[in-house]
């Protein structure tokens, strides 16, 4: 018995030596149909005619055919250049083709037709039937093909097996199926299949088949292989003949998630530059950290638990930034999934400190600061200007400021013309509040007096000084009547 032989080369070639033109591609339309006027099972011994048509909004860009059996490729062709539009009504256009297989050099086979179709650099789609060309005195094993998985699939924990197969004659087929490791993904070629088939224990017969529809479908538990490319060998037999037919793909087998990774600061303050957060250390084992997809999930649970403030994706976005324009407690959660859909995730908190405001004042276009004492005119209006008061930008708009008299709250706002309040005498004290969004506060404080009152001169000075006047007559005059009495003559 000979091993398969994969077709990677033969479809390569068929892509490059076909006419190929560029459309433009609309990723939303319906994918191509292939329909062939043949029946699975088909028996003859004739050249056969095989019709059909493929269906598209566009003409494919390319379309071939090959027919098979477990050991080589017998014939191929092309159709693009001999598609003809046909004048059917249908909701999409379709192309008409017909091609004429000799089969006499092909006899005795059992065989697959494939025709492929493909839409610019879109993956071909792919339509099978099983044939068996023969003499009548000659027995022929069962066809099979398989639908998935594909060349070179991911798969973890299992994976379903599903194909066709068809036979001929009175005997039940047995299908079986041998997994192997390999070392290279070409290994299929390589490996001799009678061996695999004789020594390789599991997984073994498949059981579930439907031989009138000719279909198979059977679960693989792959939950304890390491990781690592596999050849899956698919054997299809029959008691009235002495040849198995074969198929054989590799896939890869990847039952480890990737380790999720988020390195990145744990602190910072607010309004200074972005936070970087770096996942490119994540790592998928054997199959590294090419083609890793992450989604990154910021959320803020002090504030609005579990709903995400914001969600980032893609294949390989390995960083994450955070802007610092707004302050709290946050969460980052980084959930990488591998090409197999095995998945992990990793969350890091980190603080985002919120910085206070600052208040500026403005008294008639002068700067005034924290425990200056002011002197304005009673009888004026005063401008009091608080707006270049600052903060980050994020908490600039929702300033509030509150002015307060001797602790008293009077008026909110950045800005206010203003009178000598009334039930005051001749001073106060003026406390300006401004608070962000985040409660944060400062305070600015200052003595306001009346400045026409420091002008006059006080009535207890007045006292004072008169007082002061009178006594200093007092003495003065005191001192006078002494002395004349010391100079008046007595008589003896």
């Amino acid at each position: 018995m000979k091993s398969s032989i994969s077709l990677p080369s033969l479809l390569t070639l068929l892509i490059i030596q076909s006419s190929i033109s560029v459309v433009a591609t609309n990723h939303f339309d319906d994918p191509i149909i292939i329909s062939i006027d043949l029946d699975n099972g088909m028996m003859t011994d004739q050249d056969l005619i095989v019709t059909g048509y493929i269906e598209n909004e566009v003409s494919p860009t390319s379309v071939w055919w090959y027919l098979s059996n477990s050991d080589e490729t017998l014939a191929s062709g092309f159709l693009t250049g001999e598609l003809i539009e046909t004048d059917v009504q249908s909701s999409r256009p379709q192309w008409g083709f017909s091609f004429i297989i000799d089969v006499h050099n092909i006899m005795p086979c059992a065989c697959n037709l494939h025709i492929l179709a493909q839409e610019t650099v879109e993956d071909p789609i792919e339509a099978i039937r099983s044939l068996f060309l023969h003499g009548s005195t000659q027995l022929l094993p069962p066809t099979i093909f398989l639908d998935s998985p594909r060349e070179g699939s991911w798969v973890s924990r299992y994976f379903l097996l599903q194909g066709n197969s068809f036979s001929i004659g009175d005997s039940e087929p047995m299908l079986q199926a041998k997994i192997t490791q390999s070392e290279t993904t070409t290994q299929c070629s390589e490996q001799d299949s009678t061996t695999i088939l004789e020594s390789v224990v599991i997984p073994d017969k498949i059981s579930s088949v439907d031989w009138l529809a000719g279909s198979f479908s059977s679960k693989i538990d792959v939950s304890d292989f390491a990781d690592g490319w596999y050849d899956i060998f698919v054997f299809a037999s029959n008691d009235e003949s002495s040849d198995d037919s074969e198929l054989c793909i590799s896939l890869r087998i990847d039952n480890t998630p990737p380790k999720s990774i988020i390195n990145g600061s744990d602190f910072a303050i607010e309004g200074s530059s972005e936070l970087l957060f770096d996942g490119s250390e994540t790592d998928d084992a054997v199959w590294g950290r090419t083609g890793i997809n992450y989604i990154w999930t910021l959320r803020r649970p002090s504030h609005t638990g579990s709903t995400p403030i914001e969600v980032s994706s893609g294949l390989d976005v390995r960083t994450y930034s955070v802007s610092t324009d707004y302050s709290g407690e946050f969460e980052l959660s980084l959930t990488t999934i591998d090409q197999a859909g095995n998945s992990d995730t990793t969350i890091k908190s980190f603080v985002i400190d919120n910085l206070s405001p600052i208040v500026r004042l403005q008294i008639d276009g002068k700067a005034i600061f924290d425990g200056d004492s002011v002197s304005i005119s009673k009888s004026s209006t005063t401008s009091f200007d608080a707006s270049y008061s600052s903060d980050t930008v994020n908490d600039l708009q929702s300033l509030r400021c509150v002015w307060r008299i001797n602790n008293v709250p009077f008026y909110e706002g950045l800005h206010r013309d203003m009178t000598w309040p009334e039930g005051v005498e001749d001073q106060y004290e003026l406390i300006i509040e401004v608070s962000d969004d985040d409660s944060e506060t400062a305070i600015l404080t200052i003595t306001v007096s009346d400045a026409e009152q420091r002008e006059q001169f006080p009535n207890s000075l007045i006292v004072l000084f008169g007082s002061m006047g009178f006594l200093l007559y007092a003495v003065i005059r005191r001192r006078q009547t002494s002395e004349a009495e010391h100079r008046i003559p007595k008589w003896i």
